[in-house]
């Protein structure tokens, strides 16, 4: 994150350590959701008739609980995006989820609005993402 700066949070009680986790947490979003479409597809396995280990498993099962997994971030990002404002939530959630600044995106309101509601994104963030 060296060209970019650190929004500063510490008067809600949010370090920069933990500012930097939230923002990275939230960059993961496009490839969380790739990993999520992954758990949909078919696995190409070819039975070759040699003996596998004795291990149980349940690829299947598997990708099941990834994707709820990666469902529920997605769904966590998403849902505080809404929750700052229903209106601007598309244009907040690719700033949050790109990196992109107000001048990238050009969202339909005042700038200072606009970064207040960023600020507010990551404090709800903060509170419900352990």
């Amino acid at each position: 994150m060296p060209s970019k700066r650190d929004l500063t949070l510490t008067e809600y009680g949010i370090s920069k350590f933990r500012f930097r986790e939230l923002y990275y947490f939230c960059l993961q979003y496009e490839d969380m959701r790739r990993q999520k479409e992954a758990c949909y597809s078919i696995s190409n396995t070819v039975p070759d008739g040699m003996p596998k280990p004795t291990d149980i498993s349940d690829p299947t099962g598997n990708s099941a609980l990834r994707a709820v997994f990666l469902g529920e971030k997605i769904n966590l990002i998403e849902e505080i995006a809404k929750e700052c404002c229903e209106e601007l939530y598309p244009w907040i959630l690719e700033a949050v989820t790109k990196g992109k600044s107000f001048d990238e995106i050009c969202p339909p309101c005042y700038e200072k609005k606009f970064r207040k509601l960023r600020r507010q994104f990551y404090c709800l963030l903060n509170l419900k993402y352990r």
